[in-house]
């Protein structure tokens, strides 16, 4: 019988949580059970010292009439029995040093009908306190109902003359047991209707795109591939899966990635001591393995024979793998947070008792250094790309309108040279790292004034945002000067503004003000492009993170501006905040603290 997506999402819930209630439930009782246990058996060790000693104190009176002692305790069991029964309020049997019941303060001692072969089961705890002379307790059922029975030696010259069996109702955490399952019972079902409204309520919203793509692969199945689905500016799980669908029927046969595991090579078989092996017979039992292997896997203080195939999780598995499939096994694992490479084979009829060998190499080191090597390369690329943007842009402007204005020219070659000198600071200072994992760069600190910086930087990407009919606006009020490195401010500002031009909209504009007051510099950049979505703000500032992927790769970035802005900003003990609303744009602002007593005013500079 066919079952429908429907019906098996809400089987599939249902079931989920009917077992997450019954584990829990589980949890629960067996938690209360064993809480209850606990406390029954210390209420009843404190009250078995007491009896110990008052039971001891009858005995040695009745020695001072030279009574035997054995017959002492036999003549006074109803004695004790009815004694400790008044002072515990429980049930009390008393026994002889040969297990026999001699009393029993809940009734006839006939009542309780054991046999003979039975007894050393049935009073269990009886004969364990005589035989190690040490109280014993165990938690039984008696007529159905759940009791603790706790033993107590009477030990007098290290001689056992009896034992006396306290009997312990735990009536009330049954009954506790019992309401608590019902409890459980009820807000099962009052779950499952909650969750079966909630999913009938989200349905339709979640299965009508569903239905949609189910029917556009229906088609394409049957061969009919001119249909498209209509793509909104969302970019969306489900329009993505629908774009995704486009493309298949534009490009039907296009080739299939086949993501497979690396090779091990000959090699590796071969390789260092470095390198773990680990040998193991047709019954896979673990013959032997090196301290490499050892060490990898966290097993160095136990014998080689205690370590099992079982304890090794998804090195057991490739050699599972290797059996079914008799083909070398190459996989990359993660045991105990270590990277793995792991190679199973066979070892071949040149050994007699080995029948694999595994082979494992610790690449958690290689896998930290190839990701700090790509992210170095990706930085470094990123700041090189910035000032080459710059000066292509300008050459491209000479060659278009030609060098008959020579303000314009010497404008332009100025830039260019400026520009020079900034790539060849950042080539130094690629030169000069010896580390990938210390992708620092070295500041030159100076008097600055930000003004200029935000002229350069305006006038600069003006050329790059009116290739998408973008206008850039800036105003400024009179700004003190701040200390800090030219460059690397004038980077933050144009990495800012090229994040603003890309995702701003053609035909947009982007507004930059600088204000002051006694202490900072404020600097807003404000466009009004597609903006971010509240769930991404806090990522924004991350490397290699970019709001949309696809806009990124058409207008050029790689997700490190504004990582890079906020490293230099804070190294100049300031800061960088991000407002956005999705649709209407984003807003950045850059606080600069500002160096007192010194200020460059708008006619100073002219």
């Amino acid at each position: 019988m066919l079952i429908s997506f429907r019906l098996r999402m809400y089987l599939y819930n249902i079931i989920i949580l009917v077992i997450s209630m019954v584990l829990i439930e589980v949890f629960v009782i067996n938690t209360m059970e064993r809480y209850s246990v606990n406390d029954a058996i210390k209420t009843l060790s404190a009250e078995a010292d007491e009896i110990s000693a008052t039971s001891k104190q009858i005995i040695y009176q009745n020695n001072i009439y030279n009574i035997d002692r054995d017959v002492a305790f036999d003549e006074n069991a109803m004695y004790f029995a009815e004694k400790y029964q008044l002072s515990t309020g429980r049930r009390i049997q008393v026994f002889n040093s040969s297990g026999d019941l001699l009393a029993d303060s809940g009734g006839d001692i006939n009542s309780e009908t054991v046999s003979k072969d039975d007894k050393q089961e049935y009073y269990a705890e009886v004969y364990s306190a005589l035989n190690s002379k040490k109280e014993a307790y165990m938690y039984t059922k008696i007529n159905k109902e759940n009791y603790v029975v706790y033993a107590i030696p009477i030990v007098v010259d290290e001689s056992a003359l009896g034992v006396i069996r306290t009997i312990y109702s735990m009536q009330s955490m049954d009954k506790l047991i019992h309401y608590t399952s019902l409890l459980f019972i009820l807000a099962t079902f009052i779950a499952i209707l909650i969750l079966i409204i909630i999913m009938m309520m989200s349905y339709k919203s979640l299965m009508g795109p569903i239905n949609d793509i189910t029917q556009m692969s229906r088609d394409m199945s049957e061969g009919v591939l001119d249909k498209r689905f209509v793509i909104y500016k969302s970019k969306d799980e489900i329009n993505l899966l629908k774009d995704n669908f486009n493309k298949m029927a534009d490009e039907i046969t296009r080739r299939i990635y086949d993501y497979k595991e690396k090779q091990f090579e000959l090699s590796l078989m071969l390789a260092s001591i470095d390198s773990g092996v680990i040998a193991i017979d047709s019954d896979d039992n673990i013959i032997t393995l090196n301290e490499s292997a050892k060490s990898m896997l966290g097993y160095e203080n136990i014998p080689d024979e205690n370590i099992k195939l079982s304890m090794l999780n998804e090195i057991g598995d490739v050699v599972l793998n290797l059996r079914k499939t008799n083909q070398e096994v190459i996989k990359e694992i993660v045991f105990n947070d270590k990277n793995l490479y792991v190679c199973a084979k066979y070892a071949g009829k040149s050994t007699m008792y080995i029948d694999v060998l595994v082979i494992i190499k610790d690449i958690t080191k290689d896998k930290l250094v190839k990701k700090e090597q790509n992210k170095f390369l990706s930085s470094i690329s990123h700041e090189l790309r910035t000032p080459l943007t710059t000066i292509i842009g300008y050459t491209d402007m000479l060659t278009r309108r030609g060098t008959d204005n020579t303000e314009i020219t010497a404008k332009a070659l100025n830039t260019i040279n400026k520009e020079g000198q900034r790539l060849l600071r950042l080539v130094d200072d690629v030169l000069l790292m010896n580390k990938y994992d210390k992708i620092d760069f070295d500041m030159i600190f100076s008097y600055m004034d930000v003004d200029d910086v935000l002229n350069d930087v305006v006038e600069a990407m003006r050329i790059k945002s009116m290739k998408f009919g973008i206008d850039i606006s800036y105003t400024a009020t009179e700004l003190p000067a701040i200390f800090g490195d030219y460059d690397r401010i004038k980077q933050v500002f144009i990495n800012i503004l090229d994040n603003a031009i890309k995702y701003s909209y053609e035909g947009g504009k982007i507004n930059v003000t600088a204000t002051s007051n006694d202490k900072n510099i404020q600097v807003d950049i404000r466009d009004y492009g597609i903006g971010v979505p509240s769930d991404m703000i806090e990522n924004v500032f991350e490397a290699f993170y970019r709001v949309d992927e696809e806009r990124s790769r058409e207008r050029g970035g790689f997700g490190l501006g504004l990582s890079i802005v906020k490293q230099i900003i804070k190294s100049h003990g300031g800061k960088v905040t991000l407002k956005s609303k999705e649709g209407e744009g984003t807003l950045i602002t850059v606080i600069l603290p500002a160096k007192q007593n010194q200020s460059f005013k708008q006619e100073d500079k002219k």
